[in-house]
């Protein structure tokens, strides 16, 4: 929801539209929720499930998303992207770290957290 409160701020940057088709889903508890919840919503909401999935995250959950979670959801790799971005910068290797020892680790032991 913050991040549609942002946009709407911002005014969608000129595309309005875009908000006419943007929706949320507030009820993950974590990053394999927040994907299969919203590939629910959209269904819910078109009646279909998307052709491909984009997701855009930081550069360093790259493996988390679109090897975990991807395999987990049983979603095709040929209809699935990432799209990494990290800070200018760069990211810390605590940060990394992090990721590795904490949060994708509980993705390697169970697959749907």
């Amino acid at each position: 929801q913050s991040y549609w409160e942002v946009a709407d701020a911002m005014g969608w940057e000129g595309s309005q539209s875009v908000r006419d088709r943007s929706l949320t889903e507030e009820h993950a508890h974590d990053s394999f929720e927040n994907v299969l919840f919203s590939l629910c919503r959209f269904r819910e909401v078109t009646g279909r499930y998307p052709a491909r999935l984009s997701i855009v995250s930081f550069g360093f959950k790259e493996e988390r998303f679109s090897t975990m979670h991807r395999a987990a959801l049983r979603w095709p790799e040929k209809r699935f992207r990432y799209v990494g971005i990290d800070p200018p910068g760069g990211v810390s290797q605590t940060v990394r770290d992090g990721e590795h020892l904490n949060s994708a680790a509980l993705f390697r032991t169970d697959p749907y957290g």
